[in-house]
């Protein structure tokens, strides 16, 4: 694979804006399929499921005896609301936000929350907006914003989760730039780490070349000089520029010898089909992998044993996959997939006390537990629907998660004491 070598490929001078090298640039050009690197998102599923069409209920599967009980947390695409609903889907509790009408349908509804052990949580608006709420709703505190795509949590209360900004400078092309972006309890923003300043040597040229022809299309200028009017930034996602689509930021949790150290960033950058893991401190790649072994993954996390869990969309394949991975030898220890079980973008994984996983199918509006023995043990599909009564379509969901009792206790005190 072809990388980028900034001093040979560097096409513009210092200082030079991204519509002053569009100006450059004045002959209209071709852009072949693949090299559009973000595929679409929307708001409803696919098709609506038939397994519980007319019975009234969500839960669809529930082997009390094989599943690990406790309540699942989730919100759908369309509105500002986290849900909190039990195992046989009754809305234990709902947290709501203000509703924006007037934006965009990716600006108004929440993409994704987390929820704090004393349920309180935290909730983006994609490309908008970051907020804290309490239990009742209150808003705690809020922050503008283009963050995207994930929120982590870590032990010493600091918020990870995703920005991106045009990027003017120190490129070869104008392009669409991930931050990881770390805020304080309080909601401000503490420091910015650039993805490309870590992933620079991994972008294949092809990347740069579809940037190259996208910007002498008389359309990619309009819609240059449109987002800068209305929204003060000239890149969008969805399109050449953005080259990296970063999706999941979390911490090392249990260093692995030979691999990673406990507080290394673990980043999955979704367009380059990679998963990085970087040493802040040495401003070091030290572990990479998933470039002709996954395509366009979700969620990777580290879990208790120290192995990495991610989705695998497998969007070309048309199948998904849920994949544990050994840090140490880059192989899977466990898989599954189905030959139903397949969501072109989106889509979450959790690994369970009990071995188990909590998998969110999203484009299907559907979350599932599996067992080690690859047995669904549960299954949830989303209850809420659009309003088109002659092809109704389930809400998106873009991650669920199971809370345990012991984790969760003053969350499970509120609910049950």
């Amino acid at each position: 694979m072809k990388k980028i070598i900034l001093i040979t490929i560097f096409p513009v001078m210092a200082g030079l804006s991204f519509l002053g090298y569009y100006l450059l640039i004045n002959k209209q050009a071709f852009i072949p399929e693949s090299s559009v690197e973000s595929l679409p998102y929307t708001l409803w599923a696919e098709s609506v499921n038939k397994k519980d069409t007319g019975s009234g209920k969500s839960v669809t599967i529930n082997r009390e005896d094989k599943t690990f009980q406790g309540l699942n947390f989730y919100n759908s695409r369309h509105k500002p609301e986290s849900l909190l609903i039990d195992m046989d889907g009754k809305v234990m509790h709902r947290w709501h936000g203000i509703d924006h009408p007037e934006d965009k349908w990716y600006h108004n509804g929440w993409f994704v929350s987390k929820v704090f052990t004393n349920g309180d949580i935290i909730a983006l608006r994609k490309d908008s907006e970051l907020l804290k709420l309490y239990w009742n709703s209150k808003v705690i505190w809020s922050n503008r914003d283009r963050f995207h795509h994930d929120i982590y949590l870590s032990k010493s209360n600091r918020i990870y989760t995703l920005t991106r900004a045009d990027r003017e400078s120190g490129t070869p092309v104008p392009l669409l730039d991930d931050y990881i972006t770390i805020l304080n309890s309080k909601g401000k923003i503490e420091k910015r780490i650039s993805v490309f300043d870590i992933v620079k040597d991994l972008i294949p040229q092809q990347k740069i070349d579809d940037i190259r022809e996208h910007l002498k299309k008389p359309e990619t200028r309009e819609s240059m000089l449109k987002l800068k009017k209305e929204h003060g930034y000239s890149l969008d996602a969805a399109t050449p520029f953005d080259i990296f689509h970063t999706n999941s930021i979390s911490l090392i949790e249990k260093s692995i010898k030979g691999c990673c150290k406990k507080g290394d960033l673990l980043i999955s950058v979704r367009n380059l089909d990679t998963i990085v893991i970087y040493n802040v401190e040495k401003k070091k790649i030290v572990w990479q992998w998933g470039v002709a072994d996954i395509e366009r993954q979700h969620h990777t996390r580290q879990v208790k044993n120290g192995h990495l869990v991610l989705f695998d969309n497998g969007s070309s394949k048309k199948r998904s996959r849920i994949l544990e991975i050994d840090l140490s030898t880059k192989e899977s220890v466990w898989a599954y997939e189905d030959k139903d079980f397949f969501s072109l973008n989106r889509g979450s994984v959790q690994k369970l006390p009990n071995g188990s996983f909590l998998v969110t199918d999203s484009n299907s509006a559907r979350a599932f537990e599996v067992n080690d023995d690859k047995e669904i043990v549960w299954e949830f599909f989303n209850p809420q629907y659009n309003d088109d009564i002659d092809e109704p379509r389930r809400a998106v969901i873009y991650r669920m998660t199971r809370l345990d009792p012991a984790s969760y206790s003053p969350v499970f005190k509120k609910l049950f004491n």
